[in-house]
């Protein structure tokens, strides 16, 4: 219970944390936020074409297998390492994330010989390989 406690406070602190919020807010706006101000826009001052384009780049986001969240995600991580290359803990966060990451999905390569996973890795040290010579 204390280690479930210590993770949603840690993630909390992450999400609320003012420099990602700003940056989220950006990248929100590079991504959607446009199109919304151009739909008001658009119907406030009578410009169709403003209207149409807004309003047809709005329908396509609300599509089920559009990445525009990831992509904001990904904006805003950058424009954070971009604009606060000083926020340690935050970006301390993130790295460790990526390293958790990537060492839980990489896949066993014949060249490298060992395993990356954590549960493969203790099936190799106790001869469980599965690989056949």
């Amino acid at each position: 219970m204390k280690v479930l406690m210590a993770r949603t406070i840690k993630v909390f602190q992450f999400l609320l944390n003012p420099h990602l919020i700003l940056c989220f807010g950006m990248a929100w706006m590079i991504t959607n936020g446009w199109a919304y101000l151009g739909v008001a826009a658009g119907t406030a001052f009578k410009c169709e074409w403003l209207t149409a384009l807004s309003s047809a780049y709005l329908a396509f986001l609300w599509f089920p297998f559009t990445a525009e969240k990831i992509v904001t995600i990904a904006i805003a991580v950058w424009l954070l390492r971009k604009m606060f290359p000083d926020d340690e803990k935050t970006l301390k966060v993130l790295e460790d994330l990526k390293i958790r990451l990537t060492t839980r999905y990489t896949v066993k390569t014949p060249e490298d010989g060992h395993c990356c996973r954590p549960e493969e890795k203790q099936k190799e040290l106790n001869g469980q390989s599965g690989q056949h010579i």
